[in-house]
């Protein structure tokens, strides 16, 4: 089985500034694909652990609460 991918990603996350206890979220869509990529986070190299404030939306973003 191979994976075929259709073109670069969708949306793009770009810079936010947000006040300290707004909510942010930071868009992400993934390439187009057979079978349907995921989108996963890293921060300083490592996957980004999520808790009840942090979580990644099921097209991809990142939601901060």
């Amino acid at each position: 089985m191979f994976s075929v991918i259709r073109d670069d990603f969708r949306e793009e996350p770009d810079d936010k500034t947000v006040a300290l206890d707004a909510r942010a979220v930071l868009g992400c869509r993934g390439p187009r694909g057979e079978p349907e990529p995921t989108v996963s986070w890293l921060h300083n190299g490592k996957p980004l652990g999520t808790d009840s404030r942090v979580h990644v939306l099921e097209e991809g973003g990142l939601e901060k609460q």
